[in-house]
């Protein structure tokens, strides 16, 4: 044991006295390989990046602690300024010390790689859709198969080309064109959402079945406007009947018998104003009071607006003050006006039995409007009701919306002439002439109104523009339609 022990320690002091001399050694290398690298970089780097230079224990560390981590740093610390060196002299361009990462850093696009044919689809899609904006196909397929493209080129060069249309034709179907567009923007400036809804397709209906009196609505509309005069007539005699109750001055009085004696009398309207314009100047100093005057003034322009509705004076005289049949009947009617909901108003069933449960109030207003014996039934009065409360709705509205039809016949004859033109040139045998595959102004509010204005069950349009007598023509907004699709198809 003793012999064993003591060849130990004499091994341990052949290794610690041998150690400085390896370490020289090694001191030596490193000198030498930090004394290259100054040598090489003379005068290229600045002295201060060369003071810490790298030994060989350093280099051992470096490399285990890269094997480690993989990171290339010197004990783990911040990178000293030899490790700067090497990250300027490798190129890597970090500020922050020399790593693996730093060198092999991928691009910055590197995260989309995995959607790239996403992306390449997208963009494709994106130009094609460019292409189609500017226009580009349809310029290539005119170049292609237009009247004057490469197609119809080559077939004439062979004598089997289809003829043009003629420019007479051609002339005339601008023509028309030019007029359709103008009359177009007119309908579209006064179009309506309100012209779409239910409630007032249905008033627009029965005015226009009114104004036709086609069926059921024969020899109607005089009548009805006479009941609208009726209901007009009652409301002045209300107000005239009051201001007359309220306010019985001797000047007032004067006024009063005045003028029945003028309506009674019958004068043409224009005499009767100017002269009932000079009594009420003549008499107007005369009232004392303020309250006075101006019950006198409110009077006479009742008086005014009554004269002015033509007929409604003879129903005036109708609802005399000793007789209360007529002014009673009218009230009754009035006040079931107002209370109909919109439920019996759209209903003409439970509207007739709303006039039935009446009857007698109806037949008075028979009475005052004349309305012969024959029409003198419970429906026919519903008929009249329902479009006279429904004419209080939409009063301003269906002016507009008769302008708009009035304007829509006026686009019809116009392009019936593209119509007839079209026909007249089929693509079996002409070619087509780019100005056909324009779209038509107008026609899709036309074919709207046409569709609204029609009846589902029956067929029956409400609104008529020119008839065909041939059984074997379609409606021209349908016909046009046709050749368009032969066109896309041929």
């Amino acid at each position: 044991m003793g012999a064993i022990k003591g060849a130990n320690t004499m091994t341990l002091i052949a290794q610690n006295s041998a150690k400085p001399t390896i370490n020289e050694q090694i001191k030596e290398k490193a000198d030498k390989i930090n004394q290259d690298l100054e040598n090489r970089y003379d005068g290229g780097i600045d002295e201060s990046e060369l003071k810490d230079k790298i030994d060989a224990f350093e280099s051992k560390k470096t490399i285990q602690g890269f094997e480690q981590t993989g990171e290339l740093k010197r004990d783990g610390t911040a990178d000293s300024p030899a490790s700067s060196l090497l990250n300027k002299i490798l190129g890597s361009g970090s500020q922050v010390g020399l790593t693996s990462s730093a060198s092999s850093e991928s691009p910055f696009w590197s995260p989309l790689i995995p959607y790239s044919p996403a992306i390449a689809w997208t963009g494709l899609a994106g130009f094609l859709w460019w292409l189609y904006k500017a226009g580009v196909y349809e310029k290539l397929a005119q170049n292609l198969w237009g009247e004057d493209g490469l197609y119809y080129t080559i077939l004439e060069k062979l004598g089997k080309a289809k003829p043009k249309v003629s420019e007479s034709s051609l002339f005339l179907y601008e023509k028309a064109f030019k007029d359709v567009r103008k009359i177009a923007r007119s309908i579209i400036t006064l179009d309506n959402d309100r012209f779409g809804q239910e409630e007032f397709l249905l008033f627009a209906k029965l005015q226009l079945s009114f104004k036709s009196g086609e069926g059921d609505y024969q020899g109607l509309e005089y009548f009805r406007q006479l009941f609208v005069l009726a209901l007009a007539a009652q409301r002045s005699y209300i107000s005239l009947h009051q201001i007359e109750m309220s306010c019985q001055g001797t000047k007032q009085q004067t006024y009063y018998d005045y003028v029945h004696q003028s309506l009674v009398k019958g004068l043409d309207p224009e005499i009767f104003l100017l002269d009932s314009s000079q009594k009420l100047a003549e008499l107007l100093p005369q009232v004392k009071t303020i309250a006075g005057q101006e019950r006198l003034e409110a009077y006479a322009h009742e008086v005014e607006r009554l004269v002015n509705s033509g007929e409604a004076v003879d129903i005036f005289h109708k609802l005399d003050r000793n007789n209360s049949t007529g002014f009673q009947a009218l009230r009754h009617i009035t006040d079931l006006i107002a209370r109909l909901d919109d439920h019996s108003i759209h209903d003409l069933v439970l509207l007739t039995r709303q006039v039935m449960a009446s009857y007698d109030h109806f037949e008075v207003l028979g009475d005052i409007i004349e309305l012969p014996e024959a029409q003198r039934s419970p429906d026919v009065y519903a008929r009249i009701l329902q479009s006279v409360t429904l004419e209080n709705h939409y009063e301003g509205a269906f002016e507009q919306f008769q302008r708009l039809l009035q304007l829509l016949k006026d686009w019809y004859k116009p392009f019936r002439v593209l119509v007839a033109i079209r026909e007249e040139h089929p693509a079996e045998q002409y070619r087509q002439p780019q100005a056909f595959e324009r779209e038509i102004p107008g026609l899709t509010l036309f074919q709207k109104y046409k569709k609204s204005l029609t009846d589902e069950k029956t067929g029956h349009s409400y609104i008529s523009f020119e008839e065909f007598t041939e059984t074997n023509r379609t409606d021209p907004s349908t016909r046009i339609q046709n050749v368009i699709t032969l066109d896309v198809i041929n």
